[in-house]
Order: structure tokens, then sequence, then C-alpha cells
């Protein structure tokens, strides 16, 4: 049941449970009036906020700030309908436009859940993973991944630079490193990182800076620069805001949170919640592969077919 409640919030499914915890108070206030109802409404939107903040979604400010002004209209007292039917239209006109609201929010936030869109009519002949210790495991070099995983499977080329406890700041070093040797093949590039920014507790602002950084120094014509979104607690909010605004200004597609959080929280994947177990590399393996696996896929095929022919 944990896992459950902690998947709903880290993966974001939470938020649209608030959203539909908003609708359906409003619409009750709405279709009938009075006390218990009234007290009802409120309980519910209280609660709906607090989930939706909880459920860590970063979209812009600005958005939420229109829904909080709406909430807060819809909570104003109100005399009863009978005595003051002009309050009520009020009441319903900010119910609708609350409804209209959450929606939008729905919408928007549902259009990151999309599988990124990929020129799969171009191929690439390496997969190059730039991230922390998600990806590079707790026990040292012998520990089986899944780049290696991923490499065994599918007869890939794999070059990993992940290191444990990498940060946006220290995967710079991870990007000039393939800048200077990887030049001579096409390659995508998977970026797994943040999660150390937020438990190291990095200003937002640094981790902008750190990561825009980051972005800029990969950025050569012959790579497909693919990023994961990072699950987030609750709260932490501006974490994902910059992930999802650098991602669109550096034209770099963004795998949801929701792929990330599907393995972290199946039972098994992990050893202490974060750490992938060897059943958490081979799942995380298959989801890098769902997503990518058509930009390499043409190369795997031929490499697998010459080393038949070998």
């Amino acid at each position: 049941m944990i896992r459950i409640v902690a998947f709903e919030f880290a993966g974001g499914d939470a938020f649209f449970l608030g959203l539909a915890l908003l609708v359906t108070g409003g619409l009750a206030a709405v279709w009938r009036d009075g006390a218990r109802v009234r007290a009802c409404f409120r309980l519910a939107t209280i609660c709906s906020c607090l989930v939706i903040a909880a459920s860590g979604t970063p979209l812009p400010l600005w958005f939420y700030g229109i829904g909080l002004s709406l909430i807060a209209v819809s909570l104003l007292p109100r005399p009863p309908a009978l005595a003051n039917v002009r309050a009520r239209r009020r009441f319903r006109v900010v119910v609708l436009l609350l409804a209209s609201w959450c929606a939008a929010g729905a919408v928007w936030e549902f259009s990151y859940r999309l599988p990124p869109r990929l020129d799969d009519t171009i191929h690439y002949d390496a997969l190059v993973v730039i991230g922390d210790s998600v990806r590079a495991g707790v026990l040292g070099s012998t520990e089986w991944t899944w780049p290696k995983e991923f490499r065994k499977r599918h007869g890939v080329r794999v070059e990993d630079l992940s290191a444990e406890g990498a940060t946006a700041r220290l995967a710079l070093s991870q990007a000039r490193s393939l800048n200077e040797y990887g030049k001579n093949f096409r390659a995508v590039v998977v970026i797994e990182i943040g999660g150390n920014d937020y438990f190291e507790l990095v200003p937002p602002a640094d981790f902008e800076s750190d990561l825009d950084r980051l972005l800029t120094t990969l950025a050569t014509p012959d790579r497909r620069i693919i990023m994961l979104e990072t699950p987030l607690p609750p709260f932490y909010n501006d974490y994902g805001r910059v992930e999802r605004e650098l991602a669109t200004r550096h034209r770099v597609p963004l795998i949801s949170k929701r792929e990330f959080a599907r393995v972290l929280f199946t039972s098994g994947a992990t050893l202490d919640t974060v750490h992938l177990s060897e059943k958490g590399h081979g799942l995380f393996a298959d989801m890098v592969w769902q997503q990518v696996g058509s930009l390499l896929r043409a190369h795997s095929v031929r490499q697998q077919d010459s080393g038949a022919e070998g």
C-alpha cells in the first residue's frame, strides 16, 4: 500500500486525483446547497490543494496562481441560495471556471506523459549514458547495471559515463570526456541527472545553470540527446520545472517521470527505494529500449548480422 501511494505522488498521478476531487466537490456544491454541503466542499477543496501541491507537478507558477485565486473566491462565505440568488450565480461561475482550470491542467500535464517524438528514420551508432548511482549502482564496477543489460539484450554499443553521486555540475566532466573521444560515432545520449541535486539541496537556480551548461556541452549535430524526467518528492516542483523548461529550450525530448517511477516502485526493483536491484536494472533497460530503441534498432540489427556472418 505504501509503495502504491509513493508511486502516485512520485509519478505524478496524485495531481490528477487532486483535480478530480476539486471538480467533484465544486459540482456537488453547485448541485445542492446547505451547511453540510458547503462544509464538505471546503474540506474537499483543502484536501485537493494538499494533494496537488504534494504531487510535485511542475506546471508554471502563474498557472497555479490562477487556480489558487479561483479557489480562494470559491471559499468565500456565501449566504443561502434563496436569500441571495446573485451570489449563488457568481459561485456557479467560479466553479465553472475552476473546472475549466482543472481540465486545462489535466491536459497540460498529460502532454508530458506522451512518449517523446523521435525521428526513427535517423539511426545512431551507440547509446551514451550520463547519470548518477541509479544507473551506476552502489556495488562498484562489478555490479550488473542496466546499460550492461541493454548491451547484452540488444547488441548495441553502450558507452556508460555514469558516476555514483553525480549531480548536474559533476556530470559536466562526463560530457567533456565524451567530447574528447566521442567524435567518431553518432550517439543517442540519455541523461539521468537530478536526484542528487535535490537530495543535496542544490538551489534550483544553480541546478538550472548546471543543467543548462550540461545540455549545451553535449549538443552536437551527430547526437540525439534525451533526458529522463526525475520523479520528485512532495513540494520539490522547482527542480521538475527546471528540467521541463530546459528540455523545451534545448529541444530535448523528455521521458515522463512516470516511466521512471514505474520502475522504481515495482516490487523488488530497488535495494533501498532508490538504487536499482538486478531486477530493477532489467526493468530500466526495458523502459529505455521502449523509448529510444527505434533510433538504435537498425544499427543493432546490422551489428548482429555482421557478427553472425563472421
